[in-house]
Formats: C-alpha cells, structure tokens, sequence
C-alpha cells in the first residue's frame, strides 16, 4: 500500500507541474516563461520553496502562481502523511493505528 502511495504522489506532482507549467507559458510567454518547460522549471521552483524564481507579471500568472502555492502546500501534506505511515509501520509494525 506504501508503494501505491509513493506511486501516486509522484504521479500527481509530475502532473501538477506539468499542467501548472503549461498555463504559467500560456499567461507569461513573453516573460520569464518562454517555453512550457521553463514554465515547468519555474513551477518546480515554486513547489519546493526555492525564492528565486521570477515574479508573474499577469493576472492569469499571479492566479497561477497562488495554485502552484496551495499545490505545494498540499504536497507537503501529502508527504508528511506518507512518512508518517512508514515511521508508524516502522515502529509498531502494522500500518494500522495502536488503540
């Protein structure tokens, strides 16, 4: 089930970046995002935290850039869960709460 788990996180950032890239080139591609993989390149950037990466100049961009955000946030969620299962697996030995 971890595995399944694992799987679908990585299958879901993959996807996210990639469609969150693609309307970052789609409301910046006169900017900084002049083709979908710098709009990917720039998603990515925002999604681990890194600070360096360009400001939105549009609208569509900074509407953009708050759901590559909240998508971060969620990732972050979604990666504390999967190791929190594998810390609980680790230590109690079944992937099922103690009671």
């Amino acid at each position: 089930v971890l595995a399944i788990n694992l799987e679908i996180y990585i299958i879901l950032l993959f996807t996210v970046i990639v469609i969150l890239g693609t309307l970052l080139y789609t409301f910046e591609s006169h900017g900084s995002a002049s083709n979908i993989p710098e709009g990917m390149y720039w998603a990515f950037q925002a999604i681990i935290g890194d600070r360096h990466y360009p400001l939105p100049e549009t609208f569509g961009g900074t509407v953009t850039m708050i759901l590559v955000r909240f998508t971060a946030l969620i990732s972050f969620g979604l990666t504390i869960g999967i190791i929190g299962a594998i810390m609980r697996k680790t230590l109690t030995g079944s992937a099922k709460d103690v009671e």
